[in-house]
C-alpha cells in the first residue's frame, strides 16, 4: 500500500494559542494528532512531546516492524511496539510535567497511524479522532475516551444518553496525566482508494455526522485540508482545528497474499446489517471479520443437516440456501440471511436441513471463535447478545398470532 499524508493546523477563532500538534513521518509511516491540555503552554508542550516521543520510539524499533512482516504478521507483536510508544509518550510527558511547575498537570490526546503495508495500525487515548472513508461511507474508528461516551454506553436511560454531551469534554484518559495508560489498539486492512481522516475535536465537534466529511476529503488533496479548517471556522472556530488527510493507493506486491473474499466483505460492510450485528461500529465488525471464514458450496450440497448442532453461524453472501423440514421444502435463504445463530450460545440440535439451491458462498463464525472473541472483547459480545435477545423477543412477537 503507497499512503500519502497531508496535514494542518489552525488556532481557530476564539482561541489565542494553539495547543494541538501533529507529526507526520512519511518513512515510517507514521501519522499523529495531539490535543493538548493543560494551563499556560502546558497543553502545547504536552502535545509536541508526545507525538515527537512516539516517533522516536518507533524509529528506534523499527527491528520490530521488521520482524513483524518477517514471522507472517505476528500482530501481537505489532500491538505490543505501539502500546510501549504510547506509554514511553505518556511517562516523558508526566516527567516533565513533575519537573517544571509550570507545566504541572498537562496533558494530552493522543491518536496515532502506522501503515504496514496493506493494514493500519491505530493508537488511541483521549477524544481525538481517526475516520475511515471508504467507497461511499466514513466509518468512526477511534471511541472517545470520555466521561459523556461512558454514559452514553452505559445507559439504559435514553433521558441520561440525551444529556451525556455536557460530560463530552470530561476525558477519562490522556497521555500523562499520570505516568502510565492503557491506549486503544487495532489493526485493520486498508483498501485501494480508501482515505483516513485524523483530527482533534475542533474539527469534528462542527459536523452533525460523519458522512458529512465525504465530499470534502473526495475532493482534490490540495484544498481538502483547506476546506476542512474553513467549514470549522464558519461553524463558530471555537476550538483549536487539526487534521491530517491520507489518500492509499495500489501497490500490486502489498496484495499478493491478500484474501478476495476478505476483500469483499470490507468493501462491503452491509453484509453484516441484521438484528445480530444491529448497531455495531466499525471497530466491532472489523473484528467480527477477521474471524470469520468464507466458504464456497456446491449446488445440492448439504451444508447443516436436521438433528445435528451446526457449531456455528452462517450467512449467506452469495447465491441461494434452500431449507428442508424432512423432505419438504419450506424456504429459501438468500444474501444477507443467517442459519445457526443459536450455537454461538448453547448446544442446540438443528430443526431443519440447509441445502446449497446453487453455487454459493457462506460467511461461517465458529463457534469456538466467537466465544474467544468476547473474551478478548467484552463489549462486543455483551452487545451481540443483547442484539439476540431482542432479535429473538421481536421474532417471538412477530409469530403470536
Amino acid at each position: 500500500m503507497q499512503t500519502k499524508g497531508s496535514g494542518i493546523s489552525d488556532v481557530g477563532i476564539i482561541r489565542d494559542n494553539n495547543e494541538d500538534f501533529y507529526l507526520i513521518n512519511e518513512e515510517l509511516g507514521l501519522y499523529i494528532v495531539c490535543d493538548g491540555v493543560g494551563g499556560g503552554n502546558g497543553g502545547e508542550v504536552a502535545s509536541k512531546m508526545a507525538a515527537e516521543t512516539c516517533s522516536e520510539y518507533i524509529e528506534a524499533n523499527k527491528h520490530i516492524i521488521e520482524e513483524y512482516f518477517c514471522l507472517g504478521n505476528n500482530d501481537a507483536l505489532i500491538h505490543s511496539l505501539m502500546q510501549s510508544a504510547v506509554l514511553n509518550a505518556c511517562k516523558t510527558v508526566y516527567l516533565e510535567g513533575q519537573k517544571q511547575p509550570e507545566l504541572d498537570g498537562m496533558s494530552t490526546t493522543f491518536t496515532a497511524v502506522l501503515i504496514l503495508n496493506s493494514k493500519a495500525l491505530l493508537g488511541h487515548v483521549g477524544d481525538s479522532r481517526l475516520y475511515l472513508a471508504r467507497n461511499s461511507e466514513v466509518y468512526q474508528i477511534t471511541e472517545d475516551h470520555t466521561v459523556g461516551h461512558e454514559i452514553r454506553e452505559r445507559s439504559i436511560s435514553s433521558h441520561r444518553a440525551v444529556t451525556a454531551y455536557r460530560f463530552d469534554s470530561i476525558l477519562k484518559k490522556s497521555i500523562g496525566f499520570s505516568q502510565t495508560v492503557e491506549a486503544d489498539t487495532m489493526l485493520f486492512d486498508l483498501l485501494p482508494g480508501d482515505q483516513l481522516l485524523l483530527c482533534s475535536d475542533g474539527l469534528y465537534n462542527n459536523i452533525s455526522k460523519s458522512i458529512e466529511f465525504l465530499p470534502i476529503i473526495r475532493q482534490d488533496p490540495e484544498i481538502v485540508l483547506k476546506d476542512l479548517i474553513e467549514l470549522a471556522n464558519n461553524r463558530g472556530g471555537r476550538d483549536n482545528i487539526t487534521c491530517i488527510l491520507i489518500n492509499c493507493t495500489l501497490e500490486e506486491e502489498s496484495y499478493e497474499d491478500f484474501c478476495e473474499d476478505k476483500e469483499e466483505l470490507l468493501n462491503d460492510l452491509s453484509i453484516f446489517d441484521n438484528f445480530l450485528f444491529k448497531d455495531m461500529n466499525f471497530t466491532r465488525i472489523n473484528r467480527l471479520i477477521n474471524s470469520v471464514d468464507t466458504y464456497e458450496i456446491d449446488k445440492d450440497e448439504i451444508i447443516c443437516d436436521m438433528g445435528r448442532c451446526p457449531h456455528g453461524l452462517f450467512i449467506v453472501l452469495k447465491g441461494t440456501v434452500e431449507v428442508y423440514n424432512d423432505d419438504k421444502r419450506i424456504g429459501t435463504l438468500k444474501r444477507k440471511q443467517f442459519f445457526g445463530q443459536y450455537s454461538l450460545m448453547m448446544e442446540k440440535k438443528e430443526k431443519f436441513t440447509y441445502i446449497a439451491g446453487e453455487k454459493c458462498k457462506v460467511i461461517y463464525l465458529e463457534t469456538d471463535r466467537y466465544r474467544q472473541l468476547c473474551r478478548n472483547h467484552p463489549k462486543f459480545g455483551v452487545q451481540l447478545l443483547e442484539n439476540f435477545i431482542k432479535g429473538c423477543e421481536s421474532l417471538m412477537t412477530s409469530s403470536l398470532p
